[in-house]
């Protein structure tokens, strides 16, 4: 009978952000690439991807392509090599560089009927609160991040649309969204 890895992927520096992911041992890389860019959002057209043997990231299986090419992409998940407990690397974007880490959970038996690889589980959307309110004793959920007023502050600092609107700075603006709470690459200008 086939077999079926459970993962629980996390974003790296975002531990609290994951998935739960079963993908059956006679996939490839390439099958668990797409269903990491499904999960976490990210661009299926665009960027490299690779897996790494440990979530270091020092020893790679090779790049895999958006198209599904690549020297990682046909290596069979069953012959990783990885046991219970053990973690693995991910990076998306070379340029960006937005790493999770995967770590086997359990390795099961397939069930019938069941389409793999699916998402079975995944961490709840924690909402983040406007600072100026907050300093007024409101409570309005977060749009964005002010790159200004967090490099002006030196920690970051979250603003809501109406605080974005109003009086605060709105150049430097990065709207809240699944790929870009850790990455600072992109900007919305207000």
């Amino acid at each position: 009978m086939a077999k079926v890895y459970q993962f629980k992927a996390a974003l790296k520096h975002r531990k609290g952000l994951w998935r739960r992911i079963e993908i059956g041992d006679d996939q490839t890389l390439g099958d668990l690439d797409d269903m990491m860019r499904e999960a976490f959002k990210h661009d299926t057209f665009d960027h490299l991807s690779e897996f790494y043997r440990d979530h270091a990231c020092r020893s790679g299986f090779g790049e895999i392509y958006p198209d599904g090419g690549g020297q990682g992409s046909d290596i069979k998940i069953g012959s990783i090599g990885t046991y219970i407990g053990a973690k693995m690397g991910y990076v998306y974007d070379f340029g960006d560089y937005i790493q999770h880490v995967l770590t086997l959970e359990e390795i099961k038996d397939s069930e019938k009927g069941v389409k793999y690889p699916p998402i079975t589980d995944k961490s709840r959307i924690r909402k983040r609160y406007c600072d100026p309110c907050k300093d007024k004793g409101k409570k309005s959920v977060a749009a964005y991040v002010c790159i200004d007023c967090s490099d002006d502050e030196e920690r970051t600092v979250n603003i809501c649309e109406e605080c974005a609107e109003g009086n605060m700075k709105t150049t430097g603006l990065m709207k809240y969204s699944i790929n870009l709470i850790n990455v600072y690459g992109y900007y919305e200008n207000g």
